[in-house]
């Protein structure tokens, strides 16, 4: 009891709103802060769970238990995660200043959270539950592809009533993440600020799962979205189309559209046009994390006010190093050789 009173403690000073000044960051994330688990895992084993090979779904509990069982006898590896959390880690390196907007528990996994993104100068807008901080299971399989389940824990009770207008003061851009449409009203308030206070939105389609469960949503929130990001099975799902078509489609819904598509690069659709920007060829390790470092890279170069040509490029520059590493969490060395390499 005394632990977790000390741990309610620390959770009151770092996760208080007051403490943080917009002035603190220019950037606002939206999405769950998880701790991310990734497994080297065999295909039978990735075949007996639940759900879609190669997809990303919500697991309930006991299937989350075997595969934290199954973890321990893998070279597992522990980080801080969640699709919108790696692309503020990733912005952060380049040289801006962001904020994550989520709710944790108030557990190890919450503290360990905290105490890893806070000294990178990611500033914490964090309520907290007694539910434990969401997980997500990352199973690499042998072919390098990854397959995702998340036990969503406290990130399920975060509400749109803690989407407060107080964050979108003096920001330039809020990167909001598919997986908050399966909290209700949520993605609705903070487009809705971010339009009110003449803000830039980016729109990560997460997984082809949310496409198909909440297609409606995301279409009507689609004229409001300035920077849509998917991958060629989002991007089919949402429109039937291949990468190429569908990105052409989608440029007329909103104002910048990209569909990445692997070692084939990526789509870029403007008012302008479209236009295929290849991808740098290098050997593949893990694809965990590389869509959201391709975000990460692809918004530096916006914020910069540089060309979509020149975004795209950063893109497929922070994703090639994302998949030559395990995991998510690039090494300073290698941040400083992308960043020489975008001058």
């Amino acid at each position: 009891m005394l632990h977790r009173r000390f741990i309610h403690i620390i959770f009151c000073l770092f996760c208080c709103t007051g403490l943080f000044g917009s002035e603190a960051y220019q950037v606002l994330g939206l999405g769950a802060p998880i701790v991310d688990i990734l497994i080297p895992a065999e295909d039978s084993f990735v075949a007996s769970l639940p759900g879609d090979r190669g997809g990303s779904a919500h697991a309930d509990w006991p299937t989350f238990s075997r595969i934290l069982e199954y973890s321990k006898t893998r070279d597992s590896k522990k980080a801080t995660g969640g699709s919108c959390s790696i692309v503020m880690k990733g912005l952060t390196n380049l040289g801006h200043k962001a904020a994550i907007l989520g709710k944790i528990g108030t557990d190890e996994n919450g503290a360990y959270f905290l105490n890893r993104i806070q000294p990178m100068g990611i500033t914490p807008l964090f309520t907290y539950s007694e539910t434990p901080t969401a997980q997500v299971a990352s199973l690499v399989t042998p072919d390098h592809q990854r397959t995702m389940r998340c036990f969503p824990g406290a990130s399920t009770e975060f509400t749109q009533d803690e989407v407060l207008e107080e964050y979108f003061q003096s920001i330039s851009l809020i990167h909001i993440e598919g997986y908050n449409l399966y909290t209700p009203g949520v993605v609705q308030r903070a487009v809705g600020y971010a339009k009110k206070h003449g803000i830039l939105v980016s729109f990560d389609l997460s997984s082809f799962e949310v496409v198909k469960k909440f297609k409606k949503e995301i279409l009507e929130i689609l004229p409001d979205v300035d920077i849509l990001f998917a991958n060629e099975d989002e991007a089919l799902t949402l429109t039937g189309l291949d990468p190429e078509h569908a990105c052409n489609h989608l440029r007329s819904c909103c104002r910048v559209s990209i569909v990445s598509i692997g070692k084939d690069g990526c789509w870029v659709g403007s008012t302008t046009g479209i236009f295929n920007s290849p991808a740098i060829p290098v050997d593949v390790i893990d694809t965990t994390g590389a869509g959201d470092l391709f975000a990460a890279g692809f918004l530096h170069g916006y914020l910069s006010g540089k060309p979509l040509e020149t975004c795209a490029f950063y893109g497929n520059l922070t994703g090639s190093v994302a998949v030559q590493i395990w995991g998510t969490e690039i090494p300073p060395e290698l941040w400083e050789s992308i960043i020489a390499q975008m001058k």
